[in-house]
């Protein structure tokens, strides 16, 4: 959360912005007010007008959906917050996402999903191959119609049917080298495109900022918890200062920022490492522990 504490900026509002910042590139929010204070509504949609450069000149016509339609209003830059997590100097109104910023990665996995996804609609099922007894394979008094019913009949039973080293009466000499046994067709997509689909996968996960382990787990518990530390300092943090910088301007709220220490507040023994480390060298304990993130 922010501080000093902003009612404007409520958890729900935060969650709305880390997501379409990383899908979307950007959200505009209007600034009502309302009885208690100033709220955010977040737009379905937004066009942006104006002729100069600086963004304090442009104008914002918002849409807002609700169950039975949907709310357009024109605002002026001042009357809406729009964050962005990066922007295209050819188009400096719109937001860029990591996504985006990796598009090719991005099609590619599409394209994979595609390419799985009808593999795993392909039909299922067990095939049993059964000799050809001719014209008369499916008359009342064929030999595989009573098979055909058990078969239909099993669901988990145990069905007892003639071996097939009688060849169908035609004796050995008939006979198949074994008997019948069911193979089994459905989704078998190639190791290559599993493998394929997973890089692209983190190909997009490092355009977020975020390694690989983190979400695919793995590795040891040290490298896991610097993994998450770069994530939370490098990734998630700058973020935050642009964002912060767009609502303390037009909240009006000066000095908002926000405190990450809670995202690492399960880091104590590498802060308390950190702390000793500093104070061995000489730094004085307030400043060490400023520099650890530990509280003073």
């Amino acid at each position: 959360m922010p501080t000093p504490p902003t009612p404007a900026v409520t958890p729900a509002v935060l969650a709305c912005i880390g997501c379409e910042l990383i899908l979307r590139g950007e959200i505009v929010f209007d600034i009502r007010p309302t009885s208690a204070g100033l709220a955010l509504v977040p737009a379905a949609n937004w066009d942006v007008e104006g002729r100069g450069p600086d963004p304090a000149t442009w104008r914002y016509r918002v849409y807002m959906n609700a169950p039975s339609g949907t709310t357009v209003a024109m605002r002026p830059a001042a009357g809406v917050v729009h964050v962005v997590y990066s922007t295209d100097p050819a188009r400096p109104w719109e937001g860029v996402s990591p996504i985006r910023r990796a598009r090719l990665s991005a099609a590619l996995a599409s394209s994979l999903e595609t390419r799985l996804s009808e593999e795993a609609a392909a039909s299922t099922g067990r095939v049993l191959p059964f000799p050809d007894t001719g014209a008369d394979a499916g008359a009342a008094n064929s030999p595989l119609a009573t098979l055909r019913a058990d078969l239909a009949a099993l669901k988990g039973k145990t069905a007892l049917v003639p071996s097939m080293a009688t060849g169908w009466g035609e004796g050995r000499a008939g006979a198949p080298m074994a008997d019948w046994k069911a193979h089994r067709i459905g989704a078998d997509p190639p190791a290559a495109l599993v493998s394929l689909r997973g890089d692209a996968e983190r190909a997009i996960l490092a355009a977020c900022g975020l390694q690989p382990e983190l979400a695919y787990g793995g590795g040891q518990a040290a490298a896991l918890r610097e993994a998450y530390r770069q994530f939370v300092h490098l990734s998630v943090a700058p973020v935050g200062k642009a964002v912060a910088a767009e609502l303390a301007l037009k909240l009006d709220t000066p000095g908002l920022a926000f405190d990450w220490s809670g995202l690492m507040a399960a880091d104590v023994a590498s802060k308390a490492r950190a702390f000793q480390a500093l104070t061995g060298g000489g730094m004085k304990a307030d400043a060490a522990a400023a520099a650890a993130g530990l509280e003073v």
